[in-house]
């Protein structure tokens, strides 16, 4: 049929019909970009906001999920039967490495996947000593050996790098789309960087610099925003400070006019809650890992605005 036997125009009812013919052809086209679920990368990280970080950079083309469940502490974690079964389909595990994951060689071990492609996100990054980590250095393999304190994710700029490493593993694995990879993580990137830069002009507010924390969790974050960590509650999980530790501290707290000292979620606030009475300041709570469902704390970049905040309360 030529163009010329159709009507100049269209009824109200061919123009709705036409309308829904084109949004089913639009819905049957997206259905068709995503990949099934077997042709996803599949990706374990060890923990919640390097998942985040993942899920942000592989979109579609990636299935993540996190090995250590919300509320859980990396630091007492040890991976159960269905974890081990679960991990055998991995193919890319991000990690962070630097003797954090204790228990991540079983896990490669127990796969012996010759194409599974281990993400050790702290190569490369300038490591701050980390004498707490070193009491269970005994845990470690030759792998996973101590390089320095682990929490290099709560520093945006490492974030940042983190992104980067990220993007190359997934295009490395999936070459096919290492251009759609690497357009993610660079949008991503651009988020981190507005967070950084929210972050630095909070932090140049604050009239406090100084802080107790519960365990050197922030020891990057302070390290690029120019605070003073005077005070570590725990020096390594379940390590209570001595009578001397917890004097200089409450010493410290009064010294620097400390308005609040900070727990976590994951660990027990007791040591916190005594140092708090003693010192007569509150206990506030900054979380380093975040999870899905938790509200406010169910992305990497609303963790980091949430323990801002909580860091505003304190400081400003």
């Amino acid at each position: 049929m030529t163009r010329g036997a159709y009507p100049a125009t269209l009824s109200l009812d061919m123009k709705i019909s036409f309308a829904a013919i084109v949004l089913a052809l639009l819905a049957l086209l997206t259905g068709c970009s995503t990949p099934a679920p077997e042709a996803r990368i599949q990706v374990a990280a060890s923990i919640f906001p390097l998942a985040d970080i993942t899920r942000n950079v592989g979109k579609e083309m990636a299935d993540v999920y996190v090995l250590i469940p919300p509320g859980a502490s990396p630091h007492t974690f040890e991976p159960s039967p269905r974890e081990f079964k679960k991990f055998v389909n991995v193919r890319v595990f991000v990690t962070v490495g630097a003797g954090f994951e204790f228990w991540a060689e079983k896990l490669i071990k127990a796969a012996a996947s010759e194409s599974l492609l281990v993400v050790r996100t702290s190569q490369g990054v300038q490591m701050i000593p980390d004498v707490a980590h070193a009491h269970r250095e005994t845990r470690l393999s030759s792998v996973g050996r101590q390089e320095g304190n682990p929490h290099i994710w709560l520093d945006p700029t490492i974030a940042k790098k983190i992104t980067h490493q990220i993007a190359v593993a997934l295009a490395e694995v999936d070459s096919g789309h290492a251009h759609f990879y690497m357009k993610n993580a660079n949008e991503y990137m651009s988020l981190i960087d507005s967070l950084h830069a929210e972050v630095k002009k909070a932090v140049s507010n604050f009239g406090i610099k100084e802080y107790v924390a519960f365990h050197p969790a922030w020891s990057y974050f302070a390290r690029t925003y120019g605070l003073n960590e005077v005070g570590i509650i725990e020096e390594s999980p379940g390590r209570q400070p001595t009578p001397k530790q917890l004097k200089r501290i409450v010493e410290d707290i009064g010294k620097f006019e400390i308005k609040a000292v900070f727990s976590e979620p994951q660990l027990s606030a007791k040591a916190a809650m005594a140092i708090a009475e003693e010192a007569n300041v509150r206990v506030l709570m900054l979380d380093p890992l975040g999870g899905e469902g938790i509200p406010g704390r169910d992305s990497y970049l609303n963790l980091m605005r949430y323990n801002l905040n909580v860091m505003r309360q304190a400081m400003e």
